[in-house]
């Protein structure tokens, strides 16, 4: 008996049947979260492939077929710094990745006006670029054939040539 005078009752021994919760919506998070990492990887894969094509391609000699699809490009270079420049010897060497070197003195190439030399670069850019690879991030290096220095460069992904490229900060 309880307290009240009323006997205890007992559990009946099949509980009632719980009433149906409503459906939950999907769980998005998940997808989210599957998304992020995709992209993310994606993104780490770009930089890496970039850090290879700006940093280790150029070191790498370029394999036959490169040097085969380039020959008209390196002609068309060759002539249009030989007519610039009408006493130098000229030596174009090609890297990998579809780098170009020019090898002249340094008197010699700044012997032509400033304006000549930004359209010279231009003009040997654009003919380098639109055969290369523009993934594989190519530059026109034009160097002094005595000590190596950079004269000035044309970056094929940006389509901008520079005629200082050794600062004084540096």
């Amino acid at each position: 008996m309880t307290p009240f005078g009323a006997p205890p009752q007992k559990p009946p021994k099949n509980p009632p049947d719980k009433p149906t919760e409503a459906e939950k919506p999907p769980d998005t998070t998940k997808l989210t979260d599957e998304l992020a990492t995709a992209g993310g990887c994606l993104g780490v894969l770009m930089v890496v492939f970039f850090l290879v094509a700006i940093f280790i391609l150029p070191h790498i000699d370029p394999n036959k077929e490169q040097l085969d699809k380039a020959a008209g490009a390196r002609d068309a270079i060759m002539k249009l710094f030989t007519q610039g420049l009408s006493a130098t010897d000229v030596e174009l060497r090609q890297l990998g990745g579809y780098n170009l070197e020019i090898w002249i003195p340094q008197r010699e190439f700044e012997s032509i006006s400033y304006l000549d030399r930004r359209a010279l670069m231009d003009a040997a850019g654009r003919d380098w670029c639109t055969m290369a690879d523009f993934l594989l991030c190519p530059t026109v290096v034009v160097r002094d054939e005595k000590n190596g220095k950079n004269l000035a460069i044309y970056h094929c992904m940006f389509s901008y040539s520079d005629l200082n490229p050794n600062p004084s900060w540096w």
